[in-house]
C-alpha cells in the first residue's frame, strides 16, 4: 500500500468511489507587526529549530530573499515569507508534525511581538473519476438553475469557482463575542483536472480573544499546538462528510 492510499483512506474515500487525493497541505498565517529580517534562516537556526542542512537549503534556494521589508526562503519540507504585517509559513511534501513544531517554536520565542489574528489551515486536492461527477458535486453547492434565471454575461454555462461557509461559535441572533470562526473553502483545483481544492482554516482573533494581554504571540503558539492535531483532524472529517452529503444522489 503506498502512502497516497493510506492517506486516502485516512480521508474516509473509497478509491471505489472513483475519488483520488492529489494533495494535502497545511499552513499557518498569522497577521500582526513583524520584523522579516529576524526570521532568517540562520536565525532559526541559531535558535535551534532547524538543522545547518536546513539552512544551507535554504539559502540557496531559488527566490529567497533576507530584505527590511521581506523575507522568504523555502526547503524540502517548508516555505516561509514574512513581511511586516504577516507571516505565513506552509508545508512541503509530507505533512508532518515538524512543521507544528517549527511554527509553534518560532512564536514561542518571539512571545511579545503583536499577533492579531493566527490561521490554522489544511487543505486537499481531490480528483474526481470523470468531469460528470466533478459538475454533479459543484451543482450540488450551488444549484445552477438559480444562476441561470439570473441570465447575466453570455449565460451559455454557469459553474463554481470559490464558495467559503463559516462556522462561528455564536447563534446568528445573538451579538458576536468573539472574531473567531471555522471557514470551508471550495474551489477548483490547479493541480489536477476535474478535480477540487477543499481547504480548512480555523481562524482565531486573538486581538479580540484576548484583549488584555500583551504576550501575543505566545497566545499564538499556545493556539496552535492546542489545535493544529485536532484541526487535522477535523478536516479529515468535514471534507469527507461534505463529498459524501453532495455526492449521495450521485451515488444511487
Amino acid at each position: 500500500m503506498n502512502a497516497q492510499t493510506e492517506r486516502l483512506q485516512t480521508l474516509g474515500f473509497d478509491t471505489k468511489l472513483g475519488i483520488t487525493l492529489a494533495g494535502w497541505e497545511s499552513s499557518i498565517i498569522a497577521v500582526g507587526n513583524f520584523n522579516p529580517p529576524l526570521y532568517s534562516a540562520w536565525w532559526l537556526e541559531s535558535v535551534g529549530l532547524i538543522g545547518k542542512d536546513d539552512r544551507d537549503e535554504a539559502i540557496k534556494a531559488e527566490g529567497s530573499a533576507a530584505l527590511a521589508n521581506l523575507c522568504k526562503f523555502s526547503t524540502d519540507w517548508f516555505a516561509i515569507q514574512v513581511i511586516q504585517n504577516q507571516f505565513s509559513i506552509e508545508s512541503r511534501g509530507p505533512v508532518t508534525h515538524a512543521l507544528l513544531d517549527l511554527v509553534s517554536g518560532i512564536f514561542e520565542i518571539i512571545r511579545h511581538a503583536p499577533v492579531s489574528s493566527i490561521g490554522i489551515n489544511f487543505q486537499a486536492h481531490l480528483k474526481f473519476q470523470d468531469i460528470k461527477m466533478y459538475h454533479a458535486f459543484g451543482d450540488a453547492l450551488a444549484p445552477k438553475d438559480i444562476w441561470s434565471r439570473v441570465k447575466y454575461g453570455v449565460g451559455a454555462s454557469y459553474g463554481l469557482e470559490n464558495i467559503t461557509v463559516c462556522s462561528q461559535p455564536y447563534d446568528r441572533k445573538e451579538e458576536a463575542e468573539s472574531g473567531s470562526k471555522v471557514r470551508i473553502t471550495v474551489q477548483p483545483s490547479r493541480k489536477v483536472k476535474a478535480g477540487l481544492h477543499l481547504t480548512f482554516n480555523d481562524h482565531h482573533d486573538i486581538e479580540q480573544d484576548f484583549k488584555a494581554r500583551v504576550d501575543t504571540a505566545a497566545i499564538a503558539a499556545g493556539l496552535i499546538k492546542k489545535n493544529w492535531e485536532s484541526d487535522s483532524n477535523e478536516a479529515v472529517r468535514a471534507f469527507h462528510d461534505l463529498i459524501t452529503i453532495a455526492l449521495a444522489d450521485y451515488h444511487r
